[in-house]
């Protein structure tokens, strides 16, 4: 354990792709901090891929398993404080190093495409909703037969026999947004699906998208 945890922390602080350099950025006067930006993404991805599934759970493991490797854990509200400002060095490392697993993998892939819903309130509940208003909307969910109200995450990934698949991009729309027009708009973007094939469900059928991707 002790040498993955090791593995885990150098990887971090070897990374000096801008991305990240920039995610972690900071413009005040405690832009040096006893406990390290690499510490605290240690500590907070050691433990979630764990599965421990909040924050509260990953930090009183640390104070109480962890402290001998992080003498200098700050209190939970600055943990989760500092985890915030941090967001983007996360979304800059998961961009790195799925660049990187995607390299090793070789010229040819297998891709998915999906979405799932993002419930802000389900049933009688959704009818006069108001969180996120402007984003969020109503619609209805085929495969859990229900109305609700929130929004849609649709993915593309690439399919690893074996091991997790890698996310190749992801977008955030409104419950009603259909998912052959949000898996248009991410092609468009930002091009995930390379050399390969192309899996997807019946929502995403089009003879002219399928037409013009030219990679499957």
């Amino acid at each position: 354990m002790e040498e993955k945890l090791i593995e885990l922390y150098c990887t971090i602080c070897q990374c000096n792709d801008s991305r990240f350099i920039e995610g972690k950025q900071r413009l005040s006067n405690n832009n040096c901090p006893k406990f390290s930006d690499e510490e605290l993404i240690t500590a907070y991805l050691w433990r979630k891929a764990q599965q421990l599934p909040t924050r509260k759970a990953i930090y009183n493991y640390t104070k109480s398993h962890l402290l001998a490797w992080f003498p200098v854990l700050p209190s939970y509200q600055a943990f989760c404080r500092r985890l915030n400002c941090l967001t983007p060095a996360f979304q800059a490392l998961a961009e790195i190093w799925a660049e990187e697993a995607t390299e090793k993998s070789g010229d040819i892939h297998c891709y998915a495409v999906d979405s799932c819903p993002v419930i802000a309130a389900r049933r009688s509940y959704s009818a006069g909703t108001k969180v996120g208003a402007g984003f969020c909307d109503k619609c209805y969910n085929a495969a859990r037969q229900e109305w609700y109200y929130g929004v849609k995450l649709h993915v593309f990934v690439m399919l690893r026999p074996g091991r997790i698949s890698l996310l190749r991009a992801a977008q955030i729309s409104p419950a009603s947004c259909p998912d052959l027009l949000a898996a248009k708009q991410i092609d468009r973007d930002c091009a995930p699906v390379a050399c390969g094939r192309l899996l997807a469900d019946q929502a995403y059928c089009d003879a002219d998208w399928a037409d013009s991707l030219k990679k499957y």
